[in-house]
C-alpha cells in the first residue's frame, strides 16, 4: 500500500507498507512466547500479592496500577482487595468485651488472562515494514 509522499532531509520520498505473509509463522511463535512469559511474571506478582501483603490499602493500589502499567499481551479482571485483621495480644478484659482488630494487611486477588485481541494485533503490525524511495 502506497503511503502519502513525504520529505526527509529536503528529499521528496515515496513510502510503501508491505505486510510480509511469510513471516506470520515466525512472529505467532515470538510474540506468543512474549505474552506467555508475561502472563507468568504477572501471576505471580500477583500471587505474591496474595501471600505476602502489603500493609494498607493505598499501598497495595501502587503496587497494582505498577504492574497494571508494565502490560502488553494480558489483562487483569476482577481486582478486589481482602483486609487481614489481627487481635491484640494479651489477656482478655474481665468485662467480657472483645478485643480490638487491627488492620494488619491488604492482600490483593485478581485474574489474569492473555488478551488474544491485543495478541493478534501485535502479530500483524510485526508482519509489516515500510518501505522508503
Amino acid at each position: 500500500m502506497w503511503c502519502e509522499d513525504c520529505t526527509i532531509g529536503g528529499n521528496n520520498v515515496k513510502r510503501l507498507l508491505v505486510s510480509n505473509g511469510v513471516l506470520r509463522e515466525k512472529k505467532t511463535k515470538t510474540i506468543t512466547k512474549k505474552a506467555q512469559n508475561e502472563l507468568i511474571r504477572v501471576s505471580k506478582a500477583f500471587e505474591k500479592l496474595e501471600n505476602k501483603p502489603c500493609k494498607c490499602l493505598p499501598d497495595a493500589q501502587k503496587a497494582v496500577e505498577a504492574l497494571l502499567k508494565k502490560l502488553n499481551y494480558c489483562k487483569v479482571e476482577n481486582i478486589r482487595y481482602e483486609n487481614v485483621y489481627k487481635r491484640n495480644r494479651g489477656r482478655p478484659k474481665k468485662d467480657g468485651s472483645k478485643p480490638k482488630e487491627i488492620l494488619e494487611a491488604v492482600k490483593v486477588h485478581a485474574t489474569v488472562s492473555l488478551n488474544k485481541e491485543v495478541v493478534k494485533q501485535a502479530i500483524e503490525q510485526e508482519m509489516m515494514y515500510v518501505i522508503i524511495t
